[in-house]
């Protein structure tokens, strides 16, 4: 082998070396939006999205679609019978006891500091996989992001009376820099609920055991 041939083969080798790693450690990515992001990103992508924003009662900013408003409390029953409305009062109680923040056409965004994601919540409808499986979402989930797999890690949290625990489906992956990514099941279990991803262990020295 000559020498040019030995440089263009040198050359390949450190392009896929340098560019390799740096596109696998970029942090996983929903809608535009991951948690290495401050609030003005956050707020700019999502209005180049086509969303408006504003901050809840405990500084969450929710998001959602500019041509599809809801009321200020989050309780768009209008249209429906007793029964139908009571029904979505009480799936809104329990995804607020399970630590949602968002409505299915909405993206939540909590902070774990000033100015420093602690996680995002991207509602069903925003990405359109609220009447797949779940599984079949995870893995749509999986061809889409930078994440290898996802493992089942249900949880459990309250039901909408606070009095009872259920467990809710759920498929989580850590990406390389040590953030989290799950999608969970809807409360009814038929259909799929929020993606959300975590801060985590992101930006974190990693250990070291030599």
């Amino acid at each position: 082998m000559n020498r040019k041939s030995n440089f263009i083969h040198l050359m390949a080798a450190t392009a896929l070396i340098v560019f390799g790693q740096s596109g696998r450690a970029d942090p996983i990515s929903i809608v535009g939006l991951n948690v290495s992001m401050n609030e003005a990103q956050i707020k700019n992508e999502l209005v180049e999205r086509g969303f408006s924003c504003s901050e809840d009662s405990s500084s969450n900013l929710i998001c959602e679609k500019a041509s599809e408003p809801s009321d200020s409390s989050g309780n768009n029953t209008s249209g429906m019978n007793e029964y139908e409305a009571m029904a979505a009062l009480f799936g809104q109680i329990g995804k607020a006891l399970g630590g949602s923040i968002a409505q299915d056409n909405q993206v939540g965004v909590s902070w774990a500091q000033a100015d420093a994601v602690e996680s995002i919540e991207v509602g069903c409808d925003v990405v359109g996989t609220c009447n797949y499986p779940l599984e079949q979402a995870a893995q749509m989930l999986v061809n889409s992001v930078n994440v290898d797999t996802l493992q089942s890690r249900p949880k459990q949290q309250p039901d909408a009376t606070g009095l009872e625990s259920i467990t809710v489906s759920r498929y989580c992956g850590t990406g390389v820099d040590g953030d989290l990514i799950c999608i969970e099941s809807s409360l009814t279990g038929d259909g799929t609920g929020p993606i959300y991803l975590y801060r985590e262990n992101f930006g974190r020295s990693k250990p070291s055991f030599k």
